[in-house]
C-alpha cells in the first residue's frame, strides 16, 4: 500500500528539490494535503473548464493574491506565472 503524504511545512517544501504545485496549496493550505484537482474537468454552459475542487479552488486564489500582491509590492510582473499555473492545473488531470 502507497503511503499518502499527511502535511508539509515551508521549510520542507523549500527543501523540495521538484515540490509540486500540490505541495504549495498543502502549505497555504495549513500543510494539510486534500484533495485539489478534479479528477476529470468540469465544463459550464460558457465552455470555462475546472480543474479545482471547492477547497483547490479557495487555496488557489490565496496563492494568486499572494502573487498579484507581491507584484504590487515590488513592481514587478507575475501573469507569466499565473499563466503557468493555470497550465499546470490540468496537468493534474
Amino acid at each position: 500500500m502507497k503511503k499518502t503524504k499527511k502535511t508539509i511545512t515551508a521549510d520542507k517544501l523549500d527543501k523540495l528539490k521538484y515540490p509540486t504545485l500540490e505541495d504549495i496549496l498543502a502549505v497555504l493550505n495549513g500543510g494539510k494535503y486534500e484533495k485539489f484537482f478534479l479528477s476529470r474537468p468540469k465544463i459550464d454552459a460558457d465552455g470555462h473548464t475546472e480543474d479545482l475542487t471547492a477547497k483547490g479552488a479557495k487555496v488557489y486564489e490565496k496563492l494568486t493574491s499572494i502573487l498579484y500582491a507581491c507584484a504590487r509590492l515590488t513592481g514587478g510582473e507575475v501573469e507569466n506565472i499565473v499563466e503557468e499555473l493555470d497550465t499546470i492545473t490540468t496537468m493534474y488531470l
